[in-house]
């Protein structure tokens, strides 16, 4: 009894500082940056996982799914085998979008993943002020990548957590930027058949350098 009862209170300890520090890093993130989440490597937004996206990104409690590493890396340890997943979104207009993830049950506990997603925005046409429709001049590509490696452990039989780790790599035309990032999440299996609650921090991090020399974006 005893030692159930100590498993009970750290794992309402580990809620309880997952929570306190996801409010503290987004009044940081926000009091540091008036416009945090409305700028930089905005392709981070958009879900390239099929069964994710087609639940309006509505993922972030799913158990048992590799897509989860995109919404909340906790839900990668309810996965009990080694499995990948690869998808493919012709979006608007030229752009193409793509995921391919792999991930490994390495221990009773422990789930280990790894993603890359791209955006393709296709060719675009150059244009300056001399010659606004571009005719003259050359067209160029432009695409956003992130790599990312991530860990979901299982804390008991009923608490989930994970995180991950990003390497973001932005091009357009000959000017390109990159950054990093983590995502944090929690899972927790409510003691109600088929309920789960989850909560995650996603794309915390910095840009190591912008598009423009001193400037990030």
């Amino acid at each position: 009894m005893r030692r159930r009862n100590r498993k009970e209170r750290g794992a309402r300890t580990i809620i309880a500082l997952f929570f306190l520090g996801w409010l503290l890093t987004a009044f940081r993130a926000g009091a540091a940056n008036p416009h945090v989440g409305t700028t930089g490597f905005s392709f981070l937004k958009i879900d390239a996982a099929a069964r994710s996206a087609a639940l309006g990104d509505a993922f972030v409690a799913a158990e048992g799914d590799i897509n989860s590493m995109g919404v909340n890396p906790a839900g990668l340890a309810t996965i009990g085998r080694t499995v990948g997943t690869a998808s493919y979104t012709d979006y608007l207009l030229d752009t193409q979008l793509g995921f391919v993830g792999f991930g490994k049950r390495v221990s009773t506990k422990n789930f280990w993943g790894a993603g890359i997603r791209y955006i393709s925005y296709g060719k675009l046409q150059k244009t300056d002020k001399e010659d606004p429709t571009g005719e003259g001049l050359p067209s160029f590509r432009a695409g956003d990548w992130a790599l990312q490696l991530c860990l979901g452990r299982a804390v008991s039989k009923r608490l989930f957590v994970g995180g991950a780790l990003k390497a973001i790599y932005s091009k357009i035309e000959s000017y390109s930027s990159d950054g990093y990032a983590i995502d944090i999440g929690l899972l927790l299996k409510v003691p109600i058949a088929g309920l789960s609650v989850g909560a995650s921090a996603l794309n915390i991090g910095f840009i190591r350098r912008g598009y423009s020399p001193g400037v990030q974006e």
